[in-house]
């Protein structure tokens, strides 16, 4: 076989021979028109069924990407859900450790709050000084400072003194 035999044949052959074969089934009334419109079909679908192939891979490709994503994203989901965990049991230790009166509030959390009894609240105006009970403000500080009420009582034994040893 020659050059061109072969060469036709690898890239006319199945082409041709189908070609052929549709010619003779319709036996078209311009065989030449016919046979070029049956190629550029043929064509045609051979670069269809080559472009759905490729897609095909390029989604199952793709496809296998998005799916190591998301393991990886499941992945790394899991590990940071892990470490919080890890990061809150240490907050809680070392808090503990370094504030240990702040365990109280850990104990409420666990067994709930105290009742403590009901606070009493005392009447301000008793506590502070007024006209009524016939002190003044001075009388009421006086009283509450032990070194003026010395100094006080120094300066008047001195008056004493002097008066009786001056009677004016």
């Amino acid at each position: 076989m020659s050059l061109e035999t072969e060469y036709l044949k690898k890239c006319l052959g199945k082409c041709l021979v189908e070609g052929l074969a549709k010619l003779v089934e319709h036996r078209p009334s311009d065989p030449i028109e016919y046979l070029a419109y049956w190629i550029y079909e043929y064509r045609r679908q051979i670069h269809a069924s080559h472009q759905r192939k490729l897609e095909k891979l390029q989604l199952s490709e793709e496809r296998m990407e998005s799916l190591l994503e998301l393991e990886i994203a499941q992945k790394l989901k899991a590990e940071e859900i892990q470490f919080q965990k890890q990061h809150e049991e240490y907050k809680k230790k070392t808090m503990l450790d370094t504030y240990p009166e702040q365990r109280p509030h850990i104990w409420q959390e666990k067994f709930g709050t105290q009742k403590l009894p009901p606070l009493e609240e005392i009447d301000e105006s008793l506590l502070s000084p007024n006209r009524e009970n016939g002190m003044s403000k001075t009388d009421w500080k006086e009283e509450l400072s032990p070194k003026s009420n010395a100094a006080s009582k120094t300066g008047s034994q001195e008056e004493s003194v002097s008066d009786a040893v001056n009677p004016t």
